[in-house]
């Protein structure tokens, strides 16, 4: 299975991030989704926030 790293930043577009997400997964892809910075990140029309592993502490 392959493993995919999908880093969202804040104020990320929904659309493109979650799409990435919904095609990978189904398709038996490992999705690990990671936050550049902080913990939770918001997106820029405010409709999803994603609460995440950070990425410099993923190993």
């Amino acid at each position: 299975m392959p493993k995919v790293l999908v880093p969202f930043a804040e104020r990320f577009k929904e659309i493109e991030a979650i799409t990435i997400v919904d095609i990978l997964r189904p398709a038996g892809a490992e999705v690990c989704i990671a936050a550049l910075e902080k913990r939770n990140v918001r997106g820029s029309e405010k409709v999803a926030e994603i609460n995440a592993g950070v990425l410099a502490n993923l190993s």
